[in-house]
């Protein structure tokens, strides 16, 4: 059987504060969505294109991302990838984007004094808290 690596690198502004939720035996878990743009040239010039990827992070990480990840924050997710289709309410097929974060770096944090703090979570001490799946 062949092996396949699916764990891109992605970066963004965060689009909402972090949310919290609860799994396993009392675990807590964060999800947050960022933005991603590209541009590349089209016919009629440049075009530019942004999507949005849905994350999970858990253990301590979802507690340091719930404490400081907020709405304009940049991260830097590395994770499995998973496009999940759907139908939208129009009726027509529609596709979101998922990662499980393994490696997330806070590269700036969005705050009322402007702060811009820059951190890497692999760096902290709780990195080895993954759950297992």
């Amino acid at each position: 059987m062949a092996r396949s690596y699916n764990c891109p690198t992605y970066g963004g502004h965060v689009g909402r504060d972090a949310e919290e939720f609860s799994y396993g035996a009392g675990q807590t878990g964060a999800t947050l969505s960022f933005a991603v743009g590209f541009s590349y040239k089209g016919r009629d010039g440049w075009i530019n294109e942004t999507f949005w990827i849905k994350t999970s992070v858990f253990g301590k990480q979802a507690k340091y991302v719930l404490e400081n990840v907020r709405k304009g924050s940049y991260v830097v997710v590395t994770g499995p990838f998973s496009p999940r289709p759907y139908t939208k309410k129009n009726g027509q097929p529609g596709v979101s984007f998922e990662m499980r974060a393994q490696d997330i770096v806070v590269v700036a944090t969005a705050s009322d004094s402007g702060t811009t703090v820059v951190e890497r979570i692999e760096d902290l001490p709780f990195h080895d808290d993954m759950p297992p799946f």
